[in-house]
């Protein structure tokens, strides 16, 4: 008896200092559903030690972690089982459709400049081969002009009367020339032309109405002038652009407005012939004048070139000559009179001062 009571002792004093056995920690499947477990009381353990899975992803959902005790050991209570409501599926919006933009007509590739380059400019650049009105040229031109000669005349006739006539003479004129560009728009140019001027034959007759095959009386004028000039110019240009009527497009054109002197050397031949005869009446006069001029000359006008460097020009010009030389030579035979002959000399004879317009052209390289 007293034996069964010794072993009832020992085991009872076993099993009240026996460790409590600490169930395994369950993994929780983040896709299942948590179920509520009841407070189990924790015992002490020592700590185990952790490996960390590297291959280890965390999980789509977010999963509450046990809050640590102060003695580093996670609390053991587990969360408590929620009903996991289900998730609808979420569904993208509807998608509008936007009308595709249309294509930009094609443009010209602008080209883009390197950091390194120098900044891009607006400037419009010249062609080194094209004219460019801002430098130096050569020049060629021609013109057309006209201008009004004083010739001497004394005759006084029964049929016929004859003071000094002012004649018309018309031309052209040839030129060379060199242009300066001088900076801010203006120009010089130095210029040497040629020039020659006339009149065309002329004839006035009276014929007897009987007599319509004879020619009895007629006059004759005919006369020229030609020399060479030199002059210097001076002009501004500006450039400017207008519609072409005959292409329909632009074009772009520089305006050279300038004024000029010279002086110039010239010689002039001028004849004049009268003449009457029926038979029972006649008189005559006959002359001829060579002058031997220097001159001078002022004036202005403008220029309006191409970009391709032809040029149009209008210009006038007062036209100051003085006669250093005259001669006169012929024969004056009055009605009824014997023929008077007409060899004379004159000089330093100034005439008045004549205007002449000039219309021309030339090219500029």
């Amino acid at each position: 008896m007293n034996k069964i009571i010794f072993f009832s002792l020992i085991l009872m004093t076993s099993t009240l200092y026996a460790e409590e056995p600490v169930p395994a920690a369950e993994v929780v499947d983040p896709a299942s559903p948590v179920t509520i477990v009841e407070e189990t009381p924790l015992v002490e353990a020592p700590a185990a030690e952790v490996t960390e899975d590297l291959s280890f992803e965390p999980p789509s959902e977010t999963v509450d972690v046990p809050e640590a005790t102060p003695e580093g050991d996670p609390v053991a209570t587990p969360a408590p089982e929620v009903a996991k409501e289900p998730v609808p599926e979420a569904k993208a919006p509807p998608v509008e459709k936007v009308a595709e933009p249309e294509a930009p007509a094609p443009t010209t590739p602008v080209p883009v400049a390197s950091p390194d380059s120098a900044p891009m400019s607006m400037a419009i650049v010249e062609d080194p081969e094209d004219y460019q009105p801002r430098k130096s040229h050569w020049q060629a031109t021609f013109g057309f002009e006209s201008m009004a000669y004083d010739i001497p005349r004394e005759f006084v006739g029964t049929k016929a009367s004859f003071d000094d006539d002012d004649r018309t003479l018309f031309g052209g004129r040839l030129g060379f020339a060199r242009e300066f560009y001088l900076g801010w728009g203006f120009n010089t140019t130095s210029r040497i032309e040629g020039f020659y001027m006339g009149t065309l034959f002329e004839k006035a007759t009276t014929a007897a109405p009987q007599e319509t095959t004879e020619e009895f009386a007629f006059e004759k004028k005919t006369g020229s002038v030609f020399g060479a000039d030199v002059s210097q110019s001076l002009g501004f240009l500006y450039n400017f652009s207008t519609k072409n009527p005959l292409m329909d497009e632009m074009v772009y054109l520089t305006l050279e407005p300038f004024v000029f002197a010279g002086v110039g050397r010239a010689r002039a031949y001028n004849r004049f012939s009268y003449h009457y005869d029926t038979g029972v009446f006649m008189e005559d006069y006959r002359i001829r004048v060579q002058d031997s001029i220097t001159s001078t000359s002022f004036g202005g006008g403008f220029n309006l070139t191409s970009v391709t460097g032809f040029f149009l020009y209008l210009k006038a010009t007062q036209y100051s000559m003085n006669i250093t030389k005259r001669n006169e030579t012929g024969y004056s035979q009055p009605h009824g009179q014997g023929a008077t002959p007409l060899n004379r000399t004159s000089t330093d004879v100034s005439p008045d001062p004549i205007t002449i317009y000039a219309l021309g052209g030339g090219y500029k390289f």
